[in-house]
């Protein structure tokens, strides 16, 4: 027995216009579009502006860069850089990676630290800075010989 497709209908939104195609195939709903596409400009009608762009590169906030790296490598290479030699609250770690260029809330940092706790690449002690307990966060220190 033969697999049977049943029609489907694709919308594209126009500047004047949306446009509605039904169609069996992909190459049928598309010669559809070309042809009323040229059917429309020869009637004044704008052409269906092009989505795939949008669609390929999603917006994001003006003036923010994507990072080639996540916050945890950036905080791994503090860890590196023997940053965390000396204990380090949050906010001390949120203030690092600004030097850097990498402005995040603390919020996106926080998640990243127990984890790092977990697997050895830090530990942490609770410490009173004015009238709040806070983690403080220190190199892991290898076996005593």
């Amino acid at each position: 027995m033969g697999l049977t497709l049943s029609r489907f209908q694709i919308t594209f939104k126009g500047e004047e216009i949306d446009v509605t195609i039904s169609a069996d195939s992909a190459k049928e709903a598309v010669d559809e579009y070309k042809r009323l596409s040229t059917e429309l400009s020869t009637l004044g009608v704008k052409p269906v502006k092009s989505q795939r762009k949008a669609a390929i590169f999603p917006k994001r906030k003006p003036g923010r860069l994507l990072s080639p790296k996540g916050t945890k490598s950036k905080i791994l290479e503090l860890i590196d850089e023997g940053f965390f030699k000396a204990g380090r609250s949050l906010q001390e770690i949120q203030e690092a990676l600004a030097k850097r260029g990498i402005t995040v809330p603390v919020t996106d940092i926080s998640p990243y630290l127990p984890e790092l706790v977990r697997s050895d690449h830090l530990d942490r002690d609770r410490v009173l800075v004015g009238k709040r307990k806070v983690w403080m966060y220190k190199e892991k220190q290898g076996p005593i010989s």
